[in-house]
């Protein structure tokens, strides 16, 4: 049987604690290098006030650096743990994860958040139309989705209304041409007029004589 605190002792392996001390037991401390007590690994967890790293003895996730005790062993952080913990910034988003932190979740850097912006506060921004950065429901930096400014060409889409010039393809605005469809850049009517197209035929809009197959342009 090993001798409890204050017996006398010759060896640490004579006392409960494994710690001898000028021939006594000594009671255990957070710091006497040795397992005892209620600690759950050497000088951690139970009541010290030292996490115990990643892979020592643990009993609950509140003796744990990472926050986590699996099979009586501290677990290695992860992204899916559940547990802000390792080089996330929040809960399982952030620093390594590859999953980008939601709205006003803590961030250390821009690359942190979703909305591509970490404000001074150490908080993820909420999208906006003129932060700069394509994010939210924008097609293009700051212009399309439920943006009140259309992006020009060559910017990214979704729908037409998404463009200055009303043509979306292939997930880009297109530039306006006189075979699109839609009255764009300085036509004066649809595919017709201006100073690129063809002469509108018939009852449709124009600016000058020029405009109009009839060389007359009428205003009423």
């Amino acid at each position: 049987m090993k001798c409890g605190d204050l017996l006398s002792c010759a060896v640490g392996k004579d006392c409960q604690s494994g710690v001898c001390v000028v021939g006594q037991c000594a009671a255990p401390t957070c710091k006497d290098g040795v397992k005892n007590g209620d600690e759950t690994d050497v000088d951690c967890g139970g009541s010290c006030p030292n996490k115990c790293a990643d892979l020592s003895g643990c009993a609950a996730g509140g003796d744990c650096s990472s926050g986590v005790c699996t099979s009586s062993k501290c677990a290695v952080p992860s992204c899916s743990d559940g547990v802000n913990n390792g080089a996330e910034t929040d809960l399982d988003c952030g620093g390594n994860c590859t999953t980008k932190c939601n709205d006003t979740l803590a961030c250390g850097a821009a690359s942190d958040c979703k909305s591509g912006i970490c404000l001074a506060t150490g908080t993820c921004a909420v999208p906006a139309c003129d932060d700069g950065v394509q994010n939210g429901p924008e097609t293009d930096v700051d212009c399309g989705g439920s943006c009140p400014d259309l992006c020009g060409d060559s910017a990214g889409c979704l729908v037409k209304t998404d463009c200055y010039n009303s043509v979306c393809v292939g997930g880009q605005c297109a530039p306006a041409s006189c075979f699109d469809g839609v009255k764009n850049g300085d036509e004066t009517d649809t595919d017709c007029g201006g100073n690129s197209c063809a002469p509108c035929m018939g009852q449709l809009s124009c600016s000058s004589d020029s405009d109009c197959y009839s060389n007359q342009c009428v205003f009423s």
